[in-house]
């Protein structure tokens, strides 16, 4: 749901503690070609968590943390989804109220889009279908942008943050429900940039984040970004920990 749908499968990001002995020698993993592609499958486990206040904390994920952001996306996010839906739907029992109710509680988490959803709640069913420049993101963990316009008219608004569109930490997801996913070029399925903060490598000896762009394990995982056959890799700049790259579709 990291923003394609690959035939075949996938190998897995590289492991960032690796030494380059190791890295140039690790397995990789394939991840089903008719799933959505979830870069939480994909992002190292070293890279660094976040605090409650949105700071990047300098210890290294948990192996449990790590096995739940393995999680594919569907199964990580359809259980929560279900509840907030039934939920919604036992108190709103009109179909607008409900749906005003899931951005508002997406918006509370940090969702956001451009043009604002109050701008698009104005537009014609015309206007709707060609929206241009459209971005979703949510604060402190990155955003995506449509690289096309994009067609909403048949999308229920309200839905595309938090449900349509996924962000957690480190991780994007697209249509995490194959079963409401459009075809290729259609709806959300289109050529974004992505951008995920916080990607920070861990220094394999004293576990900090590496911020040195001129670090030697920088430029080890720059080239392994940089050959992935379904990314288009755009920037990583250590300072930060912003990872930068394209996808053609989802």
């Amino acid at each position: 749901e990291t923003l394609q749908e690959p035939a075949g499968a996938h190998p897995s990001m590289p492991r960032l503690n690796q030494s380059p002995a190791e890295q140039s020698g690790a397995a990789t993993q394939s991840i089903g070609g008719t799933q959505p592609v979830a870069l939480q499958s994909q992002i190292p486990d070293q890279l660094t968590e976040k605090t409650k206040d949105g700071e990047c904390s300098t210890e290294p994920k948990s192996d449990s943390t790590g096995d739940a952001v393995r999680e594919d996306c569907a199964g990580a996010y359809q259980e929560p989804r279900e509840i907030v839906q039934q939920y919604v739907s036992d108190v709103f029992p009109t179909v607008a109220e409900a749906s005003n109710v899931l951005s508002a509680v997406a918006m509370k988490n940090g969702y956001y889009c451009l043009p604002m959803l109050e701008s698009l709640e104005a537009m014609t069913v015309d206007e709707l279908s060609h929206v241009e420049e459209f971005v979703v993101g949510r604060s402190g963990c990155g955003e995506i942008r449509f690289e096309v316009p994009v067609d909403l008219s048949n999308i229920n608004i309200h839905k595309i943050m938090g449900i349509i569109v996924v962000l957690e930490e480190q991780s994007i997801c697209v249509y995490p429900d194959q079963k409401y996913k459009p075809a290729q070029y259609q709806g959300l399925n289109v050529p974004a940039t992505i951008l995920l903060e916080c990607c920070f490598l861990l220094d394999p000896e004293v576990k900090t984040p590496i911020t040195d762009p001129q670090h030697p394990e920088v430029g080890l995982f720059v080239e392994k970004l940089r050959a992935h056959p379904e990314y288009a890799f755009v920037d990583y700049i250590a300072v930060t920990g912003d990872w930068v790259f394209r996808m053609s579709h989802f």
